[in-house]
């Protein structure tokens, strides 16, 4: 409700027939959307047309612009923790080793421990194969 007044006062042109109906009827449409989308709303009124406040229908346009690229976000986030939770297996704090009797090391550092460094081509002073000379 203080977003419509505060869009509506800067208007100096408000000959609605119904002036209560018509802020309800922006109130309404307000109500679906979060009130930082409200509040870009009102400055883009302003900026549109600065003579006349918009109709409710123009309002929910601004305001689902305004919306959409968030509402696809939680959308996708949600989309994307269900296809996570389907593929996990029951009970995933117990890995299982990849072949046979392997142990499965849970941290990085007790697999160095025991095991060594890791070599490939990201070591320093490593010979690539494709860089001719010794290995």
């Amino acid at each position: 409700m203080r977003l419509v007044r505060r869009m509506l006062a800067g208007f100096p042109n408000l000959n609605a027939h119904d002036p209560e109906g018509y802020r309800i009827a922006l109130i309404e449409v307000m109500s679906d959307y979060p009130i930082w989308a409200g509040e870009q709303a009102v400055l883009k009124a302003a900026e549109e047309n600065p003579d006349y406040p918009p109709t409710g229908p123009r309002l929910r346009v601004w305001l689902a612009e305004l919306v959409r690229p968030h509402r696809f976000v939680q959308e996708w986030n949600a989309r994307s923790i269900k296809q996570i939770a389907e593929r996990l297996p029951e009970d995933a704090s117990t890995a299982k080793p990849v072949s046979g009797g392997g142990k499965v090391f849970h941290n990085f550092d007790d697999a160095v421990a025991q095991h060594g460094r890791p070599v490939g081509p990201f070591e320093a002073g490593r010979q690539l194969p494709y860089q001719g000379g010794k290995k």
